[in-house]
């Protein structure tokens, strides 16, 4: 498993994976490059650059395609986690091919947010046996 995880990380590395996080005009905005395919709940979306983020006082975060169109928003589960480190970061859980967004951390404004499985990837779970994680990190 560990081997699946560095193999992608170092992918991800050599084609020159980037991510930025922009903090324009709201600390709760994390802007990103995300080099595959990927799901938030039932919702495909393909690879490219993505600003999530969450309006004041709302618990609903928004994930944004670079043209800022809205393509699907979500409620984290209940309560904040707290966020350790300099580094905002997205970590997917994987199963096969299929990415899965499972967490935001900013650590601009030090919360993150768990994503509640789906459906669909409770069923890749049990039909994988496997599960990994990526976590795209950033500079500040």
């Amino acid at each position: 498993m560990k081997n699946v995880t560095t193999k992608l990380l170092q992918v991800a590395a050599l084609a020159g994976l980037t991510m930025t996080f922009g903090w324009a005009g709201a600390p709760n905005a994390v802007k990103a490059d995300i080099p595959f395919a990927f799901n938030v709940g039932k919702t495909s979306l393909p690879a490219g650059e993505y600003t999530l983020a969450s309006n004041p006082g709302s618990r609903i975060i928004y994930v944004q395609d670079a043209s800022g169109a809205t393509r699907v928003s979500f409620m984290p589960m209940a309560g904040n986690a707290s966020v350790s480190g300099d580094a905002s970061k997205l970590v997917f859980r994987v199963y096969g091919t299929k990415h899965y967004l499972g967490g935001v951390w900013n650590a601009a404004s030090r919360t993150g947010a768990m994503l509640l499985k789906s459906a669909g990837e409770r069923e890749m779970e049990i039909t994988s046996k496997r599960e990994t994680r990526v976590v795209l990190l950033a500079e500040k």
